[in-house]
């Protein structure tokens, strides 16, 4: 059906989103930690992370079982919003960090780092 293009182009810009998002992230955690804080840490942000989307997505599906369909229509999208601007919030802390952490506390792999001068 034509008219269900705008919901397709969002399926598709969500899909490549997370893809992208996870990726850049442990990219970006790659290069600031060297190997030995990698290997005891990044297990906890693994964990961190499951454990917090399994609350927030529980946190959101006891809301809407407790909702009538009306406030459900208010509150997914307020919900999304909100996590939006967390996402946004990510963004400006990584942006942030960059540009006030000096250069040389921002390279953990210290091969990669010496190759890339």
């Amino acid at each position: 059906d034509p008219s269900r293009v705008l919901g397709w182009a969002w399926y598709f810009f969500m899909e490549s989103f997370d893809a992208f998002f996870s990726t850049t992230f442990w990219s970006f955690a790659s290069s600031i930690n060297n190997h030995k804080d990698a290997k005891n840490y990044f297990g906890f942000f693994v964990t961190g992370s499951k454990i917090g989307g399994l609350i927030t997505g529980g946190i959101l599906y006891l809301a809407m079982l407790s909702s009538s369909v009306e406030n459900q229509l208010i509150l997914l999208p307020q919900v999304l919003f909100s996590g939006s601007i967390f996402l946004f919030g990510a963004f400006a802390s990584i942006y942030f960090l960059m540009k006030k952490v000096p250069d040389q506390y921002m390279h953990g792999y210290e091969a990669a780092y010496v190759l890339e001068k």
